[in-house]
């Protein structure tokens, strides 16, 4: 336990956007040095913090929720659990995202106009 606090403690200076929430900055520098984590142990992590900077459950799948849609993180299941990994550019994942959502549309109405 005590290299987990000696990790957060290192990551605490790490810089992150200041146009992002207290809590999706917090959880962007819990995952500065690891860059990848599972979501239980990220939930332990953040709910370790010291009181000011704790996070609530609720608090955390919301910004969770956000930094992915945002394109800070990416998640992926790896043995039964979700695994948050931090974006080097999330400019680049935005326009992934983008490219992806365009190429589904595409498929999508290819798909009905097949069936019409």
């Amino acid at each position: 336990m005590a290299s987990s606090t000696n990790a957060l403690q290192k990551t605490s200076t790490s810089p992150v956007p200041s146009h992002l929430s207290t809590e999706e900055q917090t959880i962007l520098r819990v995952l500065a040095e690891p860059r990848e984590m599972p979501y239980q142990a990220l939930c332990a992590a953040l709910i370790a913090l010291p009181e000011a900077e704790r996070l609530i459950q609720v608090q955390i799948d919301e910004a969770l929720h956000d930094l992915v849609t945002k394109g800070y993180l990416t998640s992926f299941f790896e043995n039964g659990d979700v695994v948050y990994l931090l974006q080097h550019n999330p400019k680049l994942k935005q326009d992934e995202q983008r490219l992806d959502s365009r190429f589904l549309k595409k498929r999508i109405s290819d798909s009905q106009s097949k069936t019409t």
